[in-house]
């Protein structure tokens, strides 16, 4: 992987852009990635400034990482999850995830609700993915989200997934 130099030397930032594009040509990727459409539009504006950090919180302290459960389970692993100095863990969906809700609350481990408003509309699944890999050009999604159908049915799984883990 590339990492564009650090620092506001906009000569390195130009240096590096043309080493990126070369690559692009090389591997045969710029004719997929639509670039000539981008460097169209793209104008270099001078030397890139460096940005400030944002300060560490206090509250951040409470966790370093929520882990997704793949291969895994917060309440069955909970001893593991200690060692390693683990501090949340993802619930998928929310709806029917009582227990772990529960567990979270009890232990006072925090989580995250992943696919709050289910699969298939914002992130892609079985037909729905197959409907748009693979394919050039424009390309329409099978789920409109400007739909009002595709809308209510989101906030359909929302309602129900974030009854459930709101606590």
């Amino acid at each position: 992987m590339f990492h564009a130099p650090k620092g506001n030397n906009g000569g390195s930032v130009r240096r590096f852009f043309v080493i990126v594009v070369a690559l692009t040509f090389v591997w045969g990727l710029w004719p997929r990635l639509g670039a000539m459409n981008c460097m169209a539009k793209m104008q270099l504006t001078g030397p890139l400034q460096t940005v400030s950090g944002v300060a560490t919180r206090q509250q951040w302290n409470r966790f370093k990482i929520l882990v997704w459960p793949y291969k895994t389970g917060v309440p069955r692993d909970f001893k593991l999850y200690r060692k390693l100095e683990l501090g949340g863990f993802q619930i998928d969906r929310g709806a029917g995830q009582d227990r772990k809700v529960d567990f979270s609350v009890k232990q006072n481990l925090p989580y995250y609700v992943g696919h709050a408003a289910d699969k298939g509309f914002l992130y892609l699944t079985g037909g729905n993915k197959k409907s748009v890999t693979g394919r050039r050009g424009l390309v329409t999604r099978p789920h409109s989200l400007a739909d009002p159908s595709t809308v209510q049915k989101m906030k359909k799984h929302l309602l129900r997934n974030v009854t459930t883990t709101k606590k």
